[in-house]
């Protein structure tokens, strides 16, 4: 399996293949994958700002691309 890093930089990269650039850089460039298992991923973010932006705002894509990176049931992602 891949490690979380890796799995964080596919992620990623999917994400980025979607959005413009000015919206990746902004949301995505400061974050990190805090924990990963089966269940749940935790999404390492600057501030509850952030938090709460990309719940509202980009939940279902981040998960879409976790699925498709992991090939099965994407985890329940939380932000911290």
């Amino acid at each position: 399996m891949l490690k979380k890093k890796e799995i964080w930089n596919q992620v990623t990269l999917n994400l980025k293949s979607k959005l413009s650039k000015p919206d990746y850089n902004t949301w995505f460039s400061q974050t990190t994958l805090k924990k990963l298992d089966a269940n749940v991923a935790v999404i390492g973010v600057p501030n509850k700002f952030f938090s709460n932006w990309l719940n509202e705002n980009y939940l279902i894509e981040i998960t879409k691309s976790f699925k498709k990176v992991l090939k099965q049931t994407p985890p329940d992602i939380y932000f911290s």
